[in-house]
């Protein structure tokens, strides 16, 4: 299941709302997301944390620099090592990885994620293309 924060109502069937209460009474466990997380934010923050609210685990895929410049015409201000090591050293999320298309995605099949996690701005080609792996 892909979940878009923002169009939470939308996402369980006969448009119940989405809580956290409700998905883990369903077994939902495994959490995952993907972004850039350049210069974490506050914004950035709130999203991880909701996510996390979801189910028991939250893996995080961080998009490599190479990835980045295809998907948005530009490289981010941080490096992916730093991007990474940013997001691991906030203590709440299970594992972070680098991964992309590109390497075929290898870290949603160690994840196996029930739930997959999108931003409210997350609506670039590459969502459009995760939304068939589903």
């Amino acid at each position: 299941m892909i979940i878009k924060f923002g169009e939470l109502e939308n996402a369980m069937p006969n448009n119940n709302k989405i809580t956290s209460k409700n998905i883990k009474q369903e077994k939902h466990f495994n959490i995952a997301t993907w972004g850039t997380f350049d210069n974490l934010h506050e914004g950035h923050l709130e999203f991880l944390n909701a996510a996390k609210l979801l189910g028991n685990k939250l893996f995080v895929i961080i998009v490599p620099d190479e990835a980045v410049m295809e998907n948005k015409g530009h490289l981010p201000l941080q490096d992916e090592n730093l991007r990474k090591s940013n997001l691991e050293k906030l203590g709440f999320i299970d594992k972070v990885f680098i991964d992309s298309f590109d390497k075929q995605l290898e870290s949603l099949k160690q994840i196996n994620p029930d739930i997959f996690c999108l931003g409210h701005d997350q609506d670039t080609v590459w969502e459009a293309r995760l939304k068939k792996c589903f």
